[in-house]
Order: C-alpha cells, then sequence, then structure tokens
C-alpha cells in the first residue's frame, strides 16, 4: 500500500501533479492512478516531492533559505555592477575619453504604492544628461509631472500626507489623463538615442541607493505594461559610480563611504532655482525631481572636475550663486544653525 497521504505529504503532492496533469475533476478521481504509479517510482523519482514536503513541514527554515538566498543573488549582483563600473571607467580613463562621455541620473517622485495591485503610482520624473567637460548642457534635462490615472480607493488619505510632506504634487483627478505611456516611451527614446553603435549595449543610469529598489520596481511596472525593453533601463548606484569617478584621476578616496557622505550631505539643497517650473515658486522644491538630479551632477562635478583641470561654468557645473556663496553657507543660512554652532564645527575641523 503507498502511505496514506496527510495534508503536506510527499504523496500529497505527487496526487497533486497527477491531478493537474492527468485533468482530473479532484484529487479523489486521482487517487487510483497516483497508487499505482506510486508503487513503481523510484526513490530518485519520488525525492522532489520528499523535498518539497520537507521544505512546508518547516516553513521557517523554508523562509531562512529564501532570505539566505536572495541575500546572496543581491550581494552577487552588487559585485557584478561594481565590476561593469570599474571596467567602464577605466576604459574610458584609457580611451582619453573620460570628461567628454554622457552619463545618466534618474529619479522618480511618487503618490504611493498600492498593496492590492503591486503598483507604484509615480508623481514626477526627471532625467539628466552630463559630461564632465560641459556639465548639464541646455536640452540634456527631461523633466514631467505624472498623471499615473485614477489612486485606487483607500489610498488617498495616504497620498495627501506623502504629498503634503514632501513634493506638494496635488493628487491625480477622476478626469485626469493617464500619462504613463508617454513617460516610459520618452525615456525610452532618450536611452535609445545614446545607445553604442557597436556593442548595442544601453548606457547605464544612476540611482541614490535609497531609490533603486523603487525605481527598478516602477520601471518594471511601466516597460510591462506599455511593451518596452526593459533591457534599456540598467540601474546602477550613484554613490559606487561616484566613488570610482573620483578615483579615475588618482586614488584620493580609499573608501566608498566618503562619496556615500558627499551625497547624503547634499550641498546645495538648500538653493531654490534648481528646480521645475512647478517647484520653482513652492516651498517643496528640495524634493523636486528635477532639482535633485541637479544637485546631484554638482555635488560630481565639484568634486570631479579639478582633477582633470575642467573650468566649471556656473549653472552647468555648479549653481549660478555659488561663486560667491559657498554651498556649506547655503545650507547653514537655509537650516538656521546657530553661529556658535559653526564656531565650533570649524574648531573641530581644525
Amino acid at each position: 500500500m503507498p502511505p496514506k497521504y496527510k495534508k503536506k505529504s510527499a504523496f500529497y503532492y505527487f496526487l497533486e501533479y497527477v491531478k493537474t496533469a492527468k485533468r482530473y475533476k479532484s484529487l479523489a478521481y486521482a487517487q487510483d492512478e497516483a497508487d499505482k504509479r506510486w508503487k513503481l517510482m523510484t526513490p530518485e523519482e519520488r525525492l522532489p516531492y520528499q523535498e518539497k514536503a520537507k521544505r512546508d513541514a518547516n516553513p521557517n527554515l523554508n523562509l531562512e533559505n529564501d532570505m539566505i538566498r536572495l541575500e546572496r543573488e543581491e550581494k552577487e549582483a552588487t559585485l557584478k555592477n561594481q565590476n561593469d563600473m570599474k571596467h567602464l571607467i577605466n576604459k574610458l580613463v584609457q580611451s582619453n575619453t573620460l570628461t567628454s562621455e554622457y552619463f545618466h541620473i534618474l529619479h522618480f517622485n511618487t503618490f504611493c504604492y498600492c498593496d492590492s495591485n503591486q503598483k507604484h503610482y509615480p508623481a514626477e520624473v526627471a532625467m539628466v544628461r552630463f559630461n564632465l567637460n560641459e556639465g548639464i548642457e541646455d536640452g540634456n534635462m527631461f523633466s514631467s509631472i505624472i498623471q499615473p490615472g485614477r489612486i485606487p480607493i483607500g489610498y488617498t488619505l495616504t497620498v495627501r500626507q506623502k504629498s503634503g510632506e514632501t513634493h506638494q504634487i496635488p493628487e491625480p483627478t477622476i478626469d485626469s489623463e493617464c500619462n504613463l505611456k508617454f513617460i516610459i516611451s520618452k525615456l525610452y527614446e532618450i536611452m535609445a538615442a545614446n545607445q553604442n553603435s557597436t556593442t548595442k549595449e544601453y548606457p547605464p543610469i544612476f540611482v541614490r541607493d535609497c531609490d533603486k529598489t523603487e525605481t527598478n520596481q516602477i520601471l518594471n511596472q511601466l516597460c510591462a505594461d506599455y511593451s518596452i525593453d526593459r533591457q534599456a533601463f540598467r540601474i546602477y548606484s550613484l554613490q559606487y559610480f561616484f566613488f570610482v569617478l573620483r578615483n579615475a584621476h588618482r586614488e584620493v578616496w580609499p573608501s566608498l563611504s566618503q562619496s556615500i557622505t558627499e551625497i547624503e550631505k547634499d550641498s546645495y539643497d538648500c538653493i531654490p532655482n534648481l528646480s521645475c517650473p512647478y517647484h520653482k515658486d513652492t516651498s517643496a522644491f528640495i524634493y523636486c525631481s528635477e532639482c535633485i538630479v541637479t544637485r546631484m551632477v554638482y555635488i560630481i562635478c565639484d568634486n570631479c572636475c579639478a582633477p582633470w583641470n575642467i573650468t566649471m561654468k556656473p549653472g552647468r557645473h555648479i549653481p549660478f550663486n555659488s561663486l560667491c556663496v559657498k554651498p556649506a553657507d547655503v545650507r547653514r543660512v537655509g537650516r538656521g544653525v546657530s553661529g556658535e554652532k559653526n564656531k565650533s564645527a570649524k574648531r573641530r575641523r581644525a
């Protein structure tokens, strides 16, 4: 007699397989055939069903194994991306094209994430194209307010709270026309225009580490919804790119933590005239996607142009008013830090 199956026994899973494969109406109808086949099966043939039963018998172990696997895959992907970045920068240095090579930085603002349909509802996007020689040239910024369509029922309060606390973009109205297809098509158009004619590779896109997961999920979602090639959007760590780029001339930053600190310090975050037209006259300019990607370019240029003897141009490499006001001074004025505290900080640095 074959073993009587319990809810999660090996035979139970084999019985499920027979039911599905032979299209029986229920497990009861599949019982006789499954009994006969189980008797004739070798230990090797039964092994997959036994392993599945073991995993389900210990859900905590199963979850732990999944977490270990995901962590390992994440580390492997991170290491591969870092090696790719080192290879790219070294290749550009050897060919004397590093300072003229164009790079792309991307940022999304969102209204909310809906658990029921597992979708993000983006609110704003900005992508900037720049190089060290010229900084941000005219026509190399794409930014847009996004109309993602109607927000699902039950998320209105979440949307209003997030909007009020960050980007201050009003929630979509019922009759607002969705422009997600235009947004993803425009981003793809930018990538396709910069595709390598020889290797057919799309250029890397750099995103802050805190935004990487959300950005990847949004791109997965939009590419699937509108049949766009997902391979066109290769997302890399902005912090690691900055680290490798800063050391391209000669190694001056011994660890990644220095580029992370520079990005987190965000020296130009209190300069208001870097934002899009919508955010220009609001108090939320610091959260504006266009302002964020512009600030990232300025931080990179501020650190990476001097080693290559590049003269920085106001409005392209640095803000227009940064020649007369240091970024650190702007941050002190914008955040109301006391003079005594600033003196203490200077004494510590000295």
